[in-house]
């Protein structure tokens, strides 16, 4: 069985989003599999790495689309958002150290946090740009 597949009940909506949280279950995915077969430490960080970045540029993209569409829940979920990056430098940091238990901690609670976050947090915002397509826009 797969650590985690991205799955229908992941689907916000939104093709851009769906892509982005699909690219991420994968990396994750990757991560993990690196763990379970007791790869080097750098081989470990290395997958940390681009999945570090592919969460950092999707966290741009979605604050992008908030912005443009006046999502009035913004700030708290930017709030996730650094959350998330900060824990990650932190993470990054303690990599340095050689911890040999760290890649399969940072596997399990990113698991664990995009399940909520997509399945929750995103979904409100893709509910939100979705409700905004059946508001008629007033005429110049």
């Amino acid at each position: 069985m797969a650590f985690i597949q991205f799955k229908d009940r992941f689907r916000v909506g939104h093709f851009l989003l769906d892509q982005q949280h699909e690219e991420l279950f994968t990396l994750l995915g990757q991560l993990h599999e690196l763990v379970t077969q007791k790869r080097s430490q750098i081989e470990l960080k290395n997958a940390i790495a681009p999945l570090h970045y592919a969460i950092v540029s999707h966290f741009q993209t979605e604050e992008n689309i908030m912005r443009n569409n006046s999502y009035p829940d913004y700030l708290e979920h930017k709030k996730i958002h650094d959350h998330l990056v900060s824990k990650l430098a932190d993470v990054e940091t303690q990599a340095k150290n050689d911890d040999d238990a760290l890649p399969l901690s940072v596997a399990i609670f990113l698991k664990d946090w995009m399940k909520h976050y997509v399945s929750e947090e995103d979904l409100k915002m893709a509910q939100h740009l979705e409700s905004r397509k059946t508001i008629p826009h007033p005429s110049p």
